[in-house]
Protein backbone atom coordinates (compact mmCIF):
# COMPACT_ATOMS: atom_id res chain seq x y z
CA UNK A 1 0.00 0.00 0.00
CA UNK A 2 1.44 3.37 -1.00
CA UNK A 3 1.50 6.43 1.24
CA UNK A 4 -1.42 7.83 -0.69
CA UNK A 5 -3.51 4.68 -0.19
CA UNK A 6 -4.58 4.68 3.45
CA UNK A 7 -7.64 2.45 2.97
CA UNK A 8 -7.85 -1.15 1.82
CA UNK A 9 -7.07 -1.68 -1.85
CA UNK A 10 -10.56 -2.50 -3.12
CA UNK A 11 -11.74 1.00 -2.07
CA UNK A 12 -9.46 2.32 -4.84
CA UNK A 13 -10.71 -0.05 -7.55
CA UNK A 14 -11.29 2.17 -10.61
CA UNK A 15 -14.23 0.10 -11.85
CA UNK A 16 -16.05 0.35 -8.50
CA UNK A 17 -15.46 4.11 -8.48
CA UNK A 18 -16.75 4.37 -12.05
CA UNK A 19 -19.94 2.50 -11.11
CA UNK A 20 -20.45 4.76 -8.09
CA UNK A 21 -19.89 7.98 -10.07
CA UNK A 22 -22.23 6.87 -12.86
CA UNK A 23 -24.88 5.91 -10.32
CA UNK A 24 -24.74 9.44 -8.84
CA UNK A 25 -24.77 11.04 -12.30
CA UNK A 26 -27.89 9.06 -13.16
CA UNK A 27 -29.67 9.86 -9.88
CA UNK A 28 -28.88 13.58 -10.02
CA UNK A 29 -30.72 13.81 -13.32
CA UNK A 30 -33.80 12.64 -11.43
CA UNK A 31 -33.22 15.14 -8.62
CA UNK A 32 -32.84 18.06 -11.04
CA UNK A 33 -35.31 17.35 -13.86
CA UNK A 34 -35.40 20.99 -14.95
CA UNK A 35 -31.75 20.79 -16.05
CA UNK A 36 -32.44 19.43 -19.50
CA UNK A 37 -29.51 20.99 -21.31
CA UNK A 38 -27.09 18.16 -22.11
CA UNK A 39 -24.19 20.63 -22.20
CA UNK A 40 -24.71 21.39 -18.51
CA UNK A 41 -24.58 17.67 -17.71
CA UNK A 42 -21.41 17.32 -19.82
CA UNK A 43 -19.86 19.90 -17.49
CA UNK A 44 -21.21 18.41 -14.23
CA UNK A 45 -20.51 14.72 -14.90
CA UNK A 46 -16.70 15.06 -14.91
CA UNK A 47 -16.89 16.96 -11.63
CA UNK A 48 -18.67 14.01 -10.01
CA UNK A 49 -16.04 11.67 -11.37
CA UNK A 50 -13.36 13.86 -9.74
CA UNK A 51 -14.88 13.56 -6.26
CA UNK A 52 -12.62 10.56 -5.63
CA UNK A 53 -9.27 12.30 -5.61
CA UNK A 54 -9.18 15.39 -7.81
CA UNK A 55 -11.58 17.81 -6.14
CA UNK A 56 -9.92 20.82 -4.50
CA UNK A 57 -12.67 21.01 -1.87
CA UNK A 58 -13.18 17.35 -0.91
CA UNK A 59 -11.05 15.03 1.19
CA UNK A 60 -9.81 12.35 -1.26
CA UNK A 61 -11.39 8.89 -1.14
CA UNK A 62 -13.28 9.35 2.15
CA UNK A 63 -15.53 12.17 0.92
CA UNK A 64 -16.16 10.31 -2.35
CA UNK A 65 -17.58 7.25 -0.60
CA UNK A 66 -19.40 9.43 1.98
CA UNK A 67 -21.02 11.39 -0.85
CA UNK A 68 -22.05 8.21 -2.67
CA UNK A 69 -23.52 6.87 0.57
CA UNK A 70 -25.32 10.15 1.31
CA UNK A 71 -26.99 10.20 -2.08
CA UNK A 72 -27.74 6.49 -2.38
CA UNK A 73 -28.95 5.99 1.19
CA UNK A 74 -30.17 9.49 2.01
CA UNK A 75 -32.23 10.05 -1.11
CA UNK A 76 -32.94 6.61 -2.51
CA UNK A 77 -32.65 4.24 0.49
CA UNK A 78 -30.26 2.06 -1.53
CA UNK A 79 -27.33 0.88 0.53
CA UNK A 80 -24.87 1.01 -2.37
CA UNK A 81 -21.55 1.60 -0.63
CA UNK A 82 -21.28 -1.81 1.07
CA UNK A 83 -22.13 -3.49 -2.24
CA UNK A 84 -19.62 -1.42 -4.17
CA UNK A 85 -16.79 -1.67 -1.66
CA UNK A 86 -17.17 -5.19 -0.31
CA UNK A 87 -14.17 -7.43 -0.87
CA UNK A 88 -16.35 -10.52 -1.34
CA UNK A 89 -18.47 -8.96 -4.12
CA UNK A 90 -17.00 -8.86 -7.59
CA UNK A 91 -18.14 -6.48 -10.29
CA UNK A 92 -18.05 -6.79 -14.05
CA UNK A 93 -19.64 -5.06 -16.97
CA UNK A 94 -21.66 -7.25 -19.29
CA UNK A 95 -24.90 -7.35 -21.17
CA UNK A 96 -27.68 -9.27 -19.46
CA UNK A 97 -30.63 -10.47 -21.54
CA UNK A 98 -33.90 -9.01 -20.28
CA UNK A 99 -35.39 -12.47 -19.85
CA UNK A 100 -32.73 -13.17 -17.19
CA UNK A 101 -33.85 -10.27 -14.94
CA UNK A 102 -35.98 -10.60 -11.81
CA UNK A 103 -37.79 -7.77 -10.08
CA UNK A 104 -38.73 -7.17 -6.48
CA UNK A 105 -40.55 -3.88 -6.64
CA UNK A 106 -43.84 -2.05 -6.63
CA UNK A 107 -44.93 -0.78 -10.03
CA UNK A 108 -46.71 2.45 -9.07
CA UNK A 109 -48.45 2.97 -12.40
CA UNK A 110 -49.87 -0.56 -12.25
CA UNK A 111 -50.64 -0.37 -8.53
CA UNK A 112 -49.21 -3.86 -8.30
CA UNK A 113 -46.49 -5.34 -6.12
CA UNK A 114 -44.17 -7.73 -7.86
CA UNK A 115 -42.03 -9.45 -5.29
CA UNK A 116 -39.40 -11.71 -6.78
CA UNK A 117 -40.96 -11.94 -10.23
CA UNK A 118 -39.17 -12.76 -13.47
CA UNK A 119 -39.00 -10.41 -16.43
CA UNK A 120 -40.83 -13.07 -18.43
CA UNK A 121 -43.84 -12.83 -16.06
CA UNK A 122 -43.80 -9.02 -16.26
CA UNK A 123 -43.70 -9.26 -20.06
CA UNK A 124 -46.62 -11.71 -20.04
CA UNK A 125 -48.61 -9.27 -17.90
CA UNK A 126 -47.93 -6.35 -20.23
CA UNK A 127 -48.67 -8.28 -23.41
CA UNK A 128 -51.85 -10.01 -22.25
CA UNK A 129 -55.02 -8.96 -24.11
CA UNK A 130 -56.77 -7.80 -20.95
CA UNK A 131 -53.95 -5.33 -20.17
CA UNK A 132 -53.39 -3.80 -23.62
CA UNK A 133 -55.46 -0.69 -22.83
CA UNK A 134 -53.56 -0.20 -19.58
CA UNK A 135 -50.22 -0.56 -21.39
CA UNK A 136 -51.21 2.03 -24.03
CA UNK A 137 -52.11 4.52 -21.30
CA UNK A 138 -48.94 3.75 -19.40
CA UNK A 139 -46.80 4.43 -22.46
CA UNK A 140 -48.45 7.85 -22.93
CA UNK A 141 -48.01 8.60 -19.23
CA UNK A 142 -44.31 7.68 -19.26
CA UNK A 143 -43.69 9.72 -22.41
CA UNK A 144 -45.32 12.80 -20.83
CA UNK A 145 -43.31 12.34 -17.64
CA UNK A 146 -39.98 11.84 -19.39
CA UNK A 147 -40.47 14.80 -21.74
CA UNK A 148 -40.06 17.15 -18.76
CA UNK A 149 -36.86 15.60 -17.42
CA UNK A 150 -33.20 15.23 -18.31
CA UNK A 151 -32.41 12.20 -20.45
CA UNK A 152 -30.99 9.47 -18.22
CA UNK A 153 -31.78 6.20 -19.99
CA UNK A 154 -28.29 5.70 -21.41
CA UNK A 155 -26.81 4.58 -18.09
CA UNK A 156 -26.21 0.95 -17.28
CA UNK A 157 -28.40 -0.70 -14.70
CA UNK A 158 -26.94 -2.44 -11.69
CA UNK A 159 -27.96 -6.04 -11.27
CA UNK A 160 -27.03 -8.61 -8.69
CA UNK A 161 -26.56 -12.33 -9.26
CA UNK A 162 -27.80 -14.03 -6.13
CA UNK A 163 -28.85 -17.65 -5.81
CA UNK A 164 -28.93 -18.03 -9.58
CA UNK A 165 -31.23 -15.04 -10.17
CA UNK A 166 -30.18 -11.75 -11.75
CA UNK A 167 -32.04 -9.05 -9.82
CA UNK A 168 -32.32 -5.38 -10.78
CA UNK A 169 -30.97 -3.11 -8.04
Amino acid sequence: MSEKQIYTLYIYDEFRCKIAAEYVQHELRKFFPSIRDSEIWRQLDPDMSKWFDQSPTLFPVRDFWNDIHGISMGFKLKNMVPLLTSLNISWKEQEVPLNKLWFGTFFHELKKNYNDISMNKVKQYFTSKENLKLVDGLGDHLERESSGAAYCDSYSILVMLKKGKVSYY
